[in-house]
């Protein structure tokens, strides 16, 4: 009941506010980045960017209609966007702590494929109907995949991949128009109850 009322809550449109793209500024297709950058392949991996680019910049194509990907649960986070990482890699993403096996929510209505990769273990690449690319990493397991609606658990909090060495979160990544991720984090803000 919590996460319907949630789902037909009207939220206001977010602003850009953040950092600037880091240099290179394009996506590493299949490369040596560990961002998820490459929303086609469904390689995506947590972190990322460093010398071979990034996003940068935050979502603009969110509408009000967007749920939260833990909808009404409390997963706190904050603005760790370019945040150094192991290998040389800046972080491109939020990460949303929660407590394992926390559902989590397609965005929009979508397409949720499983994937699985080294630093993001269980993963979804998410394509949503609004033309973005949404990527879900750390994952215990998956829910509902396919074609879904949006508000649908598609997968639990877990501790997959490199997550194995912290604590159960969600890494969350937006890519608009399915290019290269962009700080996710006003995003998030906007539309989720456990704000950072």
């Amino acid at each position: 009941v919590a996460a319907e009322k949630l789902k037909n809550t009207p939220v206001a449109p977010i602003s850009p506010s953040a950092p600037p793209a880091s240099p290179g500024g394009a996506a590493n297709p299949g490369g040596g980045s560990d961002s998820g950058s490459d929303p086609g392949t469904g390689g995506g991996q947590t972190g990322g960017g460093g010398s071979t680019g990034g996003g940068g910049g935050s979502a603009t194509n969110i509408g009000p209609g967007w749920f939260c990907p833990t909808g009404p649960h409390s997963a706190p986070f904050s603005d760790t966007w370019g945040a150094p990482r192991s290998g040389g890699r800046r972080h491109q993403g939020v990460d949303m702590i929660g407590a394992m096996g926390t559902p989590l929510y397609a965005v929009v209505d979508g397409v949720a494929q499983a994937k699985s990769n080294n630093l993001g273990g269980i993963t979804i690449w998410f394509t949503g109907t609004d033309g973005n690319k949404y990527y879900y990493a750390h994952l215990d397991r998956y829910g509902q995949l396919g074609s879904v609606a949006k508000g649908t658990v598609i997968g639990y909090i877990g501790q997959t991949g490199n997550a194995r060495f912290s604590v159960p979160h969600l890494h969350f990544e937006i890519h608009p128009g399915g290019g290269a991720a962009v700080n996710p984090t006003s995003t998030a803000r906007a539309h989720c109850p456990s704000a950072g």
